[in-house]
């Protein structure tokens, strides 16, 4: 473990997970705290950062990040749809830039992390139906199924899932896979539906 990852874990241990625990908690204080960045992390070399936040900006709030040129070494053409954790309450595609730059370069993808909504002003299965909403639109732009892979950590981990077994169940096209980095306890289809989930969905 890095010294920056092991400083985020004491910081959430110390921080954050007491006051989650608390029968009652300030989100606006919790969300100031976790945007209160010491540094952002660089836009990779050969890369460029589009920022997506405008109220007119349609259902794909939130931030690309994509080759600079088509020049050789360049995204082999998949697409990552990424969905932030955060207890569906805090943090947003700034707060998870560094693991998201990390994804894309290390998948050669290019990656759109989502600015789904959030709780309490929004109810679940708010960030769910956003979720699903920027992959239909990314559908629509004549992205390929096969090509898009969903991916989370933590409550956005639970999102794939979640996400994943409404395509099952809504019969909708599927993506090509999902990628989970798990914190702690995630969603789970009803044991009896779980061969389903796994034969469907890869």
């Amino acid at each position: 473990m890095s010294w920056q990852s092991g400083l985020a874990c004491w910081i959430l241990r110390k921080w954050f997970y007491p006051r989650t625990r608390a029968p009652h908690f300030d989100v606006e204080h919790i969300r100031a705290l976790a945007s209160r960045r010491l540094w952002l992390p660089r836009v990779p070399s050969g890369w460029r950062l589009a920022e997506h936040y405008a109220a007119d900006g349609g259902l794909l709030r939130g931030e690309w990040l994509e080759p600079a040129t088509d020049a050789a070494g360049s995204p082999a053409g998949g697409t990552i749809l990424y969905l932030h954790g955060g207890g569906y309450f805090f943090c947003s595609p700034r707060t998870h830039r560094a693991l998201v730059f990390g994804l894309a370069k290390r998948t050669r993808a290019r990656t759109f992390s989502l600015d789904y909504r959030l709780a309490p002003e929004h109810r679940f299965p708010a960030a769910l139906d956003d979720a699903l909403a920027a992959y239909r639109q990314l559908l629509s732009e004549g992205t390929a199924p096969e090509s898009i892979v969903v991916a989370g950590d933590s409550a956005g981990g639970a999102s794939r899932w979640r996400y994943s077994w409404r395509c099952v169940t809504q019969a909708s096209v599927c993506p090509r896979a999902g990628c989970c980095f798990r914190h702690g306890p995630i969603w789970r289809p009803p044991a009896n539906q779980s061969a389903l989930m796994t034969g469907s969905i890869r």
